[in-house]
Parts: C-alpha cells; structure tokens; sequence
C-alpha cells in the first residue's frame, strides 16, 4: 500500500465533515436570526440537538464573524447569549404577543407602566390603583399594534433606572397585566 491510497479516505472523511459541519452552521444561523439573545442550552431545546453540538457551530460562526456572544449574569450564573452580527436589540421597546393577553383586554390606545422596584416594570392597558400607589417611577405610554403584537417603547427615565441597555428582561404575564423582570446585566 502507497502512502497516497492512504491519503485518499482520510480527505474524503475531512471533506465529509467540513461539510457536515457547514450544514449545521447555516441551519443554526436560521435559529439564531429567527431568535436572537438565546443561550447555547435554549438553541439545542430549539432544534433539538446537544448543546455540544450547538458550541461547536456557535464558535465556527463566531470565527466567521457571523454572530455575536453577549456574556450576561442572570440568577448568578454566567449566560452566553447569542445573536447574528447584525442584530440590533431595542431594550426600551416590547412587543407583546395579544394572544398571552386574556380575551377581554383592556390594552387599546395607550399602556400604563410602572417602576415597582428595583428589578420590576408592572405595565398594563389601565391604570391600577395599586400599582400607581407603590410606583417608584410611573408613565402612561402609547401603544401600538404591529401584525399580532402590542408594541410599547418605555420612557428613558424607566430605561436608565434599570439599566435596560445592558440587562436581560424577561416578560410575564397574569391576565392582562405584564411584569418585566430585570433579570440580569452584562459581565
């Protein structure tokens, strides 16, 4: 046996996996655009693969100048998020999708947002008495329906107070009230 039939499979194998390799990257560059700011281990929930298959095409994408990884504190814990190069993230913009609102909602023209402390924004389509009494900061917003959405920009006093330029936020929902949860800052 010569030293160049040796060659031949193991060219053939490297070429095989290069390929492999740029498939996935391009099936996972399609997630990431299509949802940008998740971590390794929410990507694999999305596509169902192992979140070591996911690094492997996250860092060869991010070689390739394709993508961008944020490093966030949230709950303590170190989390990579990942976005394309060019995403653009509003952080005093929400949309909200209307279907997590109940049936009869009373968003219509305008939301009510309000500082409840330190790490929490109550907004809702009405004011709440409640809410407006142990507000730290306060702010009627207009609103705006974008396809199925309701989409609000808060107001840059409510933006600085909670640093939403470098934080993670995270949106729950109980009837037709919304609480965003200042989860986290970059690192």
């Amino acid at each position: 046996m010569t030293l160049i039939s040796l060659q031949k499979p193991y060219v053939k194998a490297t070429q095989k996996r290069k390929q492999i390799g740029e498939d996935t990257d391009e099936v996972l560059l399609r997630v990431i655009k299509e949802n940008p700011r998740l971590s390794l281990y929410e990507l694999a929930q999305e596509i169902s693969w192992g979140v070591g298959k996911v690094d492997g095409s996250v860092k060869r994408l991010h070689e390739k100048g394709l993508i961008k990884v944020e490093c966030f504190i949230k709950t303590g814990r170190r989390v990579k998020l990942i976005s394309a190069i060019d995403y653009k993230p509003s952080p005093d913009t929400f949309n909200i999708p209307m279907a997590i609102l109940s049936q009869n909602t009373s968003w219509k023209d305008a939301a009510y947002a309000y500082g409840l402390d330190r790490l929490t924004i109550g907004v809702s389509g009405k004011p709440i008495t409640e809410w407006d009494e142990a507000a730290v900061l306060k702010s009627q917003v207009p609103l705006k329906q974008a396809k199925d959405n309701f989409v609000f920009q808060l107001p840059k006093k409510f933006a600085d107070f909670y640093v939403l330029e470098k934080s993670i936020v995270t949106l729950s929902t109980v009837k037709d009230m919304i609480l965003l949860t200042v989860e986290g800052q970059v690192c």
